[in-house]
């Protein structure tokens, strides 16, 4: 204790805590940890052993849940706990970063992706100084700088983040021809994931607002917390690609409107989706199953010119090839 009374009034150490930063703090760390550990399990329930990209936010996850304990610490501990968990915040931060550039690399062009890591990878610097000031802050080591570096969080940390959201509801309007409300009737979990990316920026634009100007002394608020857990959401809602995952609900909504058209209404097979005769329940088969097998049969090879009887071989492809594309 005799550490702690040559202490000002005003450090940011745990005995200095008014009862309400204590409450606030206490639940945002609580809702924190509790909301990770959920996102955890759905990952792991979804994950993929050999995906780079589960694995990176399942990392994510961990390094994020543990800047959620040290409430619970008294002086000095206190400051060493928030300081060294911090750190791993910082780490989970930018593997977020990481994660956004993997999911939307692919709609963006090879300089865009190039442009898009080497600035964050530009940013680092400043994460290494906010790691040192932190730890001199907080643990009342002889330097403030903390105070004054930490109003540039969010633009080391956010604007990656802003990009990608941007740029995903570009491409859905004009790579897929959805609208949001189509895409999230066709989609009710994309859906949500978008909604999660929406309200994590409207978090992290409170916490700036809140930040400058109600908590510029203790630094709480809870606002950056729900920002954080909802990123963290939008990451795990998919664990795969932007365009993997709208590539598969475009397949899927096709097939579901093909499903109910006339054969005759229904589109050419391409190249890239497998022949009718593949699919179990395709209606060609069915037809065949019923007794017209001849018929199914003669009006394949009409069309095709290609048997049904079995897989297509690779010189039979290109001739499906060549007809589609006249």
């Amino acid at each position: 204790m005799a550490s702690i009374s040559t202490r000002a009034p005003g450090d940011p150490v745990a005995a200095n805590l008014t009862r309400e930063q204590a409450i606030v703090e206490a639940w945002a760390q609580g809702f924190s940890v509790g909301s990770v550990v959920i996102l955890i399990l759905f990952v792991l329930c979804n994950y993929r052993r050999k995906i780079l990209l589960h694995k990176l936010i399942l990392l994510e996850l961990f390094l994020a849940g543990w800047h959620g304990i040290f409430i619970f610490f008294d002086d000095p501990a206190y400051g060493w706990v928030l300081s060294s968990t911090a750190a791993l915040l910082y780490i989970s931060y930018n593997l977020h970063n990481v994660i956004s550039w993997l999911k939307i690399k692919p709609f963006l062009p090879r300089w865009g992706g190039h442009l898009f890591i080497i600035s964050l990878l530009l940013v680092q610097p400043y994460w290494v100084l906010e790691t040192w000031a932190n730890f001199q802050y907080f643990n009342i080591l002889g330097n403030n700088l903390f105070k004054h570096s930490r109003y540039f969080e969010p633009l080391a940390r956010d604007p990656w983040w802003i990009f990608t959201t941007v740029k995903l509801v570009m491409v859905i309007n004009k790579n897929y021809g959805y609208t949001l409300i189509g895409l999230v009737k066709t989609s009710p979990r994309f859906g949500i994931m978008l909604l999660c990316m929406f309200l994590s920026i409207v978090f992290l634009a409170t916490d700036v607002a809140v930040t400058a100007t109600i908590s510029t002394q203790s630094g709480i608020n809870p606002f950056w917390r729900l920002a954080l857990v909802f990123k963290c959401a939008s990451d795990a809602i998919f664990l795969d690609d932007f365009k993997s995952v709208l590539d598969h609900i475009a397949d899927s909504a096709l097939r579901r409107i093909n499903l109910w058209r006339p054969i005759w209404l229904r589109p050419s097979p391409s190249i890239e989706s497998p022949p009718p005769w593949r699919h179990s329940t395709s209606p060609l088969e069915l037809e065949c199953r019923t007794g017209s097998h001849n018929h199914c049969r003669q009006k394949t090879r009409k069309r095709f010119g290609v048997s049904v009887d079995g897989p297509p071989k690779q010189k039979q492809r290109k001739i499906v090839a060549r007809k589609l594309d006249h």
